[in-house]
């Protein structure tokens, strides 16, 4: 069971193919192919062996982000842009999916906001001197008002950077929850940082 925090910190846990088939076949009867139906399974071949290229780790419906281990993994830019972020926008990070940015915060939105970082998954940045997109430091997660973050056993959200403001979390509002089962860590600076209470332990 995970133990809820509301504007106070408390933690559950401190610290193959067909065409191939077809070619393989054709080796044995060469010269029987025509020249040109062999060029076309040439190409055809090379097309199937090019990697997808679309964004398909991340995918948005309506105002809900879902991200999960399908390439590209893990996810490099951020998710959210902050307190222009429309009201009650949610993310979830799949089990084993990774997010993973630099001097940049890796999920930030705004009021009414419910992130989940699912069992096996991972959250990370590595800040360095960036401001993130509230001005307070390029923390990890960003969220303001009345929202909800979840991380489940084996999940972490961790901050990795050396700068010296940024955090793992950072409510930056009131009348927020964080459900911990997994690791919060900051290695430079605070793992959750409150506007309104400060809680300076460096893993959670």
């Amino acid at each position: 069971m995970g133990k809820y925090m509301s504007n106070k910190f408390m933690n559950s846990q401190l610290r193959v193919d067909p065409l191939a088939q077809s070619v393989k076949r054709g080796k044995f009867r060469r010269n029987s192919i025509p020249r040109q139906s062999a060029t076309c399974l040439a190409a055809l071949a090379y097309i199937a062996a090019i990697p997808s290229l679309s964004y398909a780790n991340c995918t948005a419906s309506n105002d809900t982000k879902t991200c999960d281990t399908s390439a590209p993994s893990p996810w490099t830019s951020t998710i959210g842009t902050g307190p222009t972020t429309a009201s009650g926008a949610g993310v979830t990070i799949g089990p084993n999916a990774q997010v993973v940015v630099g001097d940049a915060s890796a999920i930030a939105l705004a009021d009414r906001a419910t992130i989940v970082v699912q069992s096996g998954a991972q959250v990370k940045n590595t800040a360095v001197s960036g401001t993130g997109t509230y001005g307070t430091g390029a923390n990890t997660i960003d969220f303001r008002n009345n929202s909800t973050l979840t991380v489940e056993q084996g999940a972490s959200v961790i901050s990795g950077g050396t700068e010296g403001d940024a955090e793992a979390v950072n409510p930056e509002g009131t009348g927020n929850t964080i459900i911990n089962n997994g690791t919060i860590q900051d290695v430079s600076s605070a793992a959750i940082w409150y506007r309104r209470c400060q809680w300076n332990a460096r893993e959670l």
